[in-house]
């Protein structure tokens, strides 16, 4: 069995693509993941499975599901325990404050070369690193105030993006790490 945890983008936000989490570990089971645990309302699964998908195609299935469920386009992504184990112990900056890391984690590597027009919208406090599979942001004004918000990468990037706090990714691990 393989631990994953599913990121749903953009659910349970200003009232918009309600999704009550009790229903979404519901939709789960029926799928027959098991040890299925949601984490806060903004759409954290932790599960498994033995299936041998790809995270694409995993990630395709379940919002294949939620679309047919809840009537919603909801876009996910996955990812393994492990992966999200290496991206909290490569964070790149020394000197940060905790509370204002974030990680922008996308569903696959991006193309694109060229960060010149990210690096022009990124304030002088502010620090970022773009790697494979996530954007580490250091946002010391806050993620509300960076002009680096994920609609802003995911353009950029041409890639599907979905953003998380450190905190979050934190307590997420530690959920997959008790399955």
């Amino acid at each position: 069995m393989k631990t994953y945890i599913a990121l749903l983008r953009g659910i349970n936000v200003s009232g918009k693509n309600i999704i009550k989490m009790d229903a979404l570990k519901q939709l789960f089971l029926n799928l027959e993941f098991e040890n299925v645990q949601t984490y806060i309302q903004s759409g954290n699964v932790i599960f498994t499975t033995d299936k041998n998908d790809s995270h694409l195609q995993l990630a395709e299935f379940i919002s294949d599901k939620i679309k047919e469920s809840f009537e919603l386009n909801v876009p996910v992504l996955i990812l393994k325990k492990d992966e999200l184990e290496t991206i909290l112990n490569h964070i790149p900056f020394t000197d940060f404050d905790e509370k204002n890391l974030y990680f922008t984690f996308l569903n696959h590597t991006s193309t694109i070369t060229d960060y010149s027009k990210i690096l022009e919208k990124k304030s002088a406090s502010e620090k970022i690193q773009i790697s494979s599979k996530v954007v580490y942001l250091d946002c010391p004004n806050g993620y509300g105030n960076t002009k680096l918000s994920n609609n802003f990468l995911e353009k950029q990037l041409n890639v599907l993006c979905t953003t998380r706090n450190l905190k979050t990714c934190k307590k997420l691990l530690e959920l997959a790490n008790v399955i």
